[in-house]
């Protein structure tokens, strides 16, 4: 189970939960006590209660709280039919003292990009397009009325944007997210939109009947092909509380979001660099660096080795049978850079090496089985 910790850095995907809400504290830490002992959740190790003065919040039990995670939302349909979630069967008594609504995190979110990997992507692609990314939600009363937050967290010293979290039985909900698209020469070449709007309420005023929650998200995707351009994505159809949702979100994607992770762009651009420099070299032929390494031993080439694209040209001159007798470079390569490289007997300048290694020289070669960040 994941550890539930709103509005903390300790959780970066959650956005909707379901939750067991308590007037006090006392009857919250008594459900904790009762759930433990039935072996019906592990409370303490599965989650941390949310306790804000004399309200407690409870995670749902018997939930998938993924189902409601960033990571779900944007790797699903653009159209989804509404999900039915019970949170708790006609058969069973309610837990005392305790009432069903969600929370809802505002803020800057994150979810993990996939890409499709195919054969003909050069493997820093995926490094470029993969991995963590940004994106904003913001919620609002089901009438789109603003909602008053249960829990806020100020901004840090870092700079970074507080969050808020809300209580509610209904409510609606846009998260926004726009990453950057990359050429296979590791140019920006425009962004992919994805805006999802999402719209909960809860039913439960039947005691003869199960205690429900009924979801709905719908999205819409939309892309710019020039690195200037920003996509937008139509709103002609919406009503004036999303509109509202949706600029807010945005808004707060502007401010406080990247398309592309700093230290990921810090990596493209030197990637281009020392691709450039790689190329470069080819072209002063007698005169060139690969000419200069090849008589020599392969301890004295690594040792003039000062940048990335200088230990990619020594790998392809000396890193041969001599470290790994397979007959199979795409299936040796990196066994055999291992064993150059571990021969190396300073441990700062190996640890040098080897990190040109994993930023420049295998996601550079189409043969190395890299899988991204």
């Amino acid at each position: 189970m994941t550890k539930v910790s709103l509005a903390s850095t300790a959780d970066v995907y959650s956005f909707l939960l379901p939750v067991l809400g308590f007037a006090n504290r006392a009857d919250a830490e008594r459900q904790i006590v009762q759930a433990t002992a039935g072996e019906h959740f592990a409370f303490g190790d599965g989650f941390e209660p949310l306790h804000l003065s004399a309200r407690s919040y409870l995670p749902a039990v018997n939930i998938r709280h993924d189902d409601f995670e960033t990571n779900r939302v944007f790797s699903g349909p653009i159209m989804s039919k509404p999900r039915w979630v019970k949170l708790r069967d006609k058969s069973a008594d309610r837990v005392p003292g305790s009432y069903n609504l969600a929370l809802m995190v505002e803020g800057v979110r994150s979810f993990f990009r996939h890409v499709e990997h195919r054969a003909k992507l050069p493997p820093y692609m995926y490094r470029l397009a993969e991995g963590l990314r940004d994106c904003y939600a913001v919620w609002s009363a089901f009438d789109g009325r603003d909602l008053i937050p249960v829990m806020t967290t100020s901004e840090s010293v870092g700079g970074q944007p507080g969050q808020r979290v809300f209580a509610a039985r209904s409510g609606r909900g846009v998260l926004y997210g726009r990453v950057a698209n990359y050429s296979t020469s590791g140019e920006l070449v425009g962004y992919t939109l994805r805006v999802a709007m999402v719209e909960f309420s809860i039913l439960d005023r039947d005691l003869s009947r199960d205690d429900m929650m009924r979801v709905n998200v719908s999205a819409q995707i939309a892309h710019s092909y020039k690195a200037g351009e920003k996509p937008e994505v139509s709103k002609d159809h919406l009503d004036d509380a999303w509109k509202k949702l949706v600029d807010r979100a945005e808004a707060g994607f502007n401010r406080w979001c990247r398309e592309v992770p700093e230290k990921v762009d810090a990596w493209r651009q030197m990637f281009i660099e020392q691709k450039a420099k790689l190329s470069a070299d080819r072209e002063q032929h007698a005169e060139s660096f690969r000419a200069r390494i090849e008589g020599m031993s392969w301890q004295s080439a690594l040792a003039e080795v000062k940048e990335a694209w200088q230990l990619q040209i020594v790998i392809d001159v000396h890193c041969d049978s001599k470290f790994d007798e397979s007959p199979h470079r795409c299936s040796s390569n990196s066994t055999r850079v291992g064993r150059m490289l571990s021969s190396v007997e300073d441990a700062q300048r190996r640890g040098e090496l080897n990190l040109m290694v994993s930023d420049f020289v295998a996601p550079c070669d189409k043969l190395w089985s890299y899988t991204g960040d």
